[in-house]
């Protein structure tokens, strides 16, 4: 997180280092030093550090959100609410992030229904934003609401399949539902999507009571549902996986390993089973197994944090472990590149969902997706869950037609006009206030025929 943080930080910063000289540079190692302390779980020290940058700073905004978050994390509700409402009060800013920590100050203030509204209204705004649905999920498993918990979790996995935290509520939402086979599933989906030692721990953990059935799990064996799973769930909760017909691998945790492999074994795809977990967990597992690569699957999970002894494991069988990998990562992005749960629908669905990184990816469709070849028709690009521009390409591979660029904020930066990706009509540029600053118009073979200039108060400038 702190890596982020300051990544974003120097990205900022960046914008205007050069002209604010000194200054700038003593904000920023004053804000990296207030991360590196709440980090640590230091935040009286953080809001001291944050305390002595002025807010004539010119990236003040930055000095708002970290309080904020601070005193959200310090329990102090109240004052976490206040900056939260001023960094929202800023114009012209990605308000992102200020509108979900706002939502979540109110959840843990008791204030539900402002909360409620917040979440869905940042959904409608950020359809592609897999966090706001992750956050509703977890807002309702703190009320023990684990229905509509598990609908904003499932919503969130099926937009992002690497998020680990949300694999791993809808574990805690199965086991708390006595769903101990699907309960195994996303936590094992947990070990494979992330690389935060801590939680891959606290999933192996789980999924090792789940298998010994301990007095606080196996209470849960006693709650009445019924699945195609059921058969599975009841031979875990009879402690079957700790019989000696299930082998365990050298170095992985034995009883983990064992139910891994009762899972594995017993598990059967079901197409007309609708059910997440059939749809969305089961085809790979099912898929692994029948190629023989279920030991594979299991190291690739642990290498998280078992790196050593998992590595000298699958260093025989080298190729196997490499093509196991490339199996797994290849269907976890079949999803996010569909979004479709329904196996056989998403086998037939075209990608539309292009993603460049984490926080970066295209809508649209390709021809060829490895030289990065369109096909004809509308792109859209996020940056930052928010839309960056937006256009249409020919056959050719051109861009054609109208494009238009937008600033995080989602003002309007850029309106072009393309033909064949000449330039053609009329191009104009706009401030992060949205005011005109610049007109240039072309002919039809792309040969500029005049420029106009603006202030950053839409007045032309003087030639």
């Amino acid at each position: 997180m702190y890596l982020f943080r300051s990544l974003l930080l120097c990205f900022c910063l960046s914008l205007s280092v050069a002209a604010l000289g000194q200054s700038a540079v003593d904000s920023r190692r004053v804000l990296e030093q207030g991360m590196e302390e709440y980090d640590k779980g230091n935040y009286k020290q953080a809001l001291q550090l944050y305390a002595s940058i002025p807010p004539s700073d010119t990236n003040y905004i930055q000095v708002v959100f970290e309080k904020a978050q601070t005193l959200f994390a310090d329990s102090q509700y109240s004052a976490a609410l206040k900056e939260a409402q001023l960094g929202l009060s800023y114009p012209y800013i990605d308000k992102r992030r200020f509108r979900l920590l706002l939502a979540n100050i109110y959840n843990y203030m008791g204030q539900l229904r402002k909360a409620g509204i917040l979440y869905d209204s940042i959904a409608h705004w950020y359809p592609h934003d897999p966090q706001p649905p992750y956050e509703r999920g977890v807002y309702f498993f703190s009320r023990l609401q684990f229905a509509p918990a598990m609908q904003y979790l499932q919503q969130a996995l099926l937009m992002q399949p690497y998020q680990y935290r949300a694999h791993y509520m809808l574990g805690l939402c199965y086991l708390s539902l006595g769903r101990f086979s699907e309960a195994l599933m996303a936590l094992q989906a947990v070990l494979l999507t992330t690389n935060n030692v801590d939680i891959s721990r606290n999933a192996s953990d789980i999924m090792k009571l789940i298998a010994v059935q301990s007095a606080e799990v196996h209470m849960y064996s006693s709650i009445s549902h019924t699945s195609s799973f059921s058969a599975i769930d009841s031979a875990i909760a009879a402690r079957l996986a700790l019989s000696s017909q299930y082998k365990s691998l050298p170095g992985i945790d034995d009883t983990v390993d064992k139910v891994t492999y009762l899972l594995s074994d017993r598990l059967s795809f079901l197409p007309a089973d609708t059910s997440f977990a059939m749809q969305y967990y089961v085809p790979l597992l099912t898929q692994l197994r029948g190629l023989g690569m279920k030991d594979m699957y299991l190291l690739y999970a642990y290498d998280v944090f078992n790196k050593l002894r998992v590595n000298q494991q699958s260093y025989t069988n080298k190729d196997k472990y490499e093509a196991a990998g490339k199996i797994i990562y290849a269907y976890l992005d079949s999803i996010s590149s569909t979004r479709v749960l329904q196996y056989s629908r998403r086998k037939a669905t075209r990608p539309q969902y292009h993603y460049l990184s984490d926080n970066q990816f295209i809508q649209g469709y390709f021809k060829d997706a490895a030289n990065g070849i369109y096909d004809s028709g509308t792109v859209a690009i996020y940056d930052q869950e928010n839309l960056a521009a937006t256009g249409a390409y020919n056959t050719n591979n051109h861009r054609q037609g109208i494009w238009k660029t937008y600033y995080p904020s989602g003002t309007l930066r850029q309106v072009s006009t393309y033909t064949d990706d000449t330039p053609t009509g009329t191009h104009e540029q706009y401030n992060y206030k949205g005011i005109l600053t610049r007109r240039t118009r072309y002919s039809p073979t792309g040969e500029q025929l005049s420029l106009e200039e603006f202030d950053e108060t839409g007045k032309p400038l003087k030639k």
